[in-house]
C-alpha cells in the first residue's frame, strides 16, 4: 500500500517539496525522469504541475516500488 508518510519523505528528500525542482531530466517533487515517463502524461500536463506529478509517481511506484527512486523511505 501507497504510504502517505512515505510519499512525502520520498518527495522531501528528493526534491525538498519543490515543484519547480529540475535535475538531469527529473522534473518536479519527485524527480519524475521525464524522458523516460513522458508517454504517462495525459494532454496539457506538465510534470511540474503538482497533481500530475504524484499521479505518475504513483503509478511508477505501483509498478516498481520505491526502486526507482534515489531516496527510499527506509
Amino acid at each position: 500500500m501507497w504510504s502517505c508518510s512515505d510519499a512525502l519523505a520520498v518527495a522531501t528528500c528528493e526534491s525538498t517539496l519543490q515543484a519547480d525542482a529540475y535535475n538531469a531530466g527529473s522534473i518536479g517533487v519527485f524527480q519524475i525522469h521525464e524522458p523516460s515517463h513522458r508517454g504517462r502524461l495525459r494532454a496539457g500536463e506538465s510534470l511540474y504541475d503538482v497533481a500530475a506529478n504524484v499521479r505518475i509517481a504513483y503509478e511508477i511506484w505501483l509498478d516498481q516500488g520505491w526502486m526507482p527512486w534515489a531516496c527510499k523511505p527506509w
